[in-house]
């Protein structure tokens, strides 16, 4: 499976073509010019050439201070609920069909013990470290 996931560097183009707007349709919900420019530094970093990408390094490569960043991360306030609509809309309006749309997702959950079926060490994104997780896909 993971042999037929290729990515061409046409489609790499192409989504860094359409990341500026992308990132036009998020600033406007948070609710303030600093967080916005955050925002902006955040990407940047995310997808920079960056050996870490967690906020210090971040931070320091655009000399600023961690810890705005970091709260930022973890603490900012913006309008998710908005984001989430503007998401659903735009999947629905390019992916969408009369008779609905089908979402898997495959993701770890928490689990104590290692004898259930399944149960490896993956990422946990729950928990926010690796550990005992079985995997499931979900379909919606």
């Amino acid at each position: 499976m993971l042999e037929e996931a290729t990515l061409e560097a046409g489609a790499l183009s192409e989504c860094q073509r359409r990341l500026p707007r992308q990132l036009s349709r998020v600033l406007p919900l948070f609710y303030r010019q600093e967080p916005r420019a955050h925002a902006r530094v955040v990407r940047a970093g995310l997808l920079g050439d960056l050996e870490r990408k967690p906020c210090e390094p971040i931070a320091r490569e655009n000399g600023l201070h961690r810890k705005p960043i970091q709260f930022f991360v973890g603490a900012g306030k913006w309008d998710a609920a908005t984001l989430m609509h503007g998401l659903r809309t735009a999947v629905v309006a390019k992916r969408g069909a009369p008779q609905g749309l089908w979402i898997f997702a495959g993701t770890p959950f928490p689990k104590q013990g290692n004898a259930a079926c399944g149960v490896k060490r993956p990422w946990c994104g729950r928990l926010g470290k690796i550990e005992h997780c079985p995997a499931a896909v979900f379909l919606a």
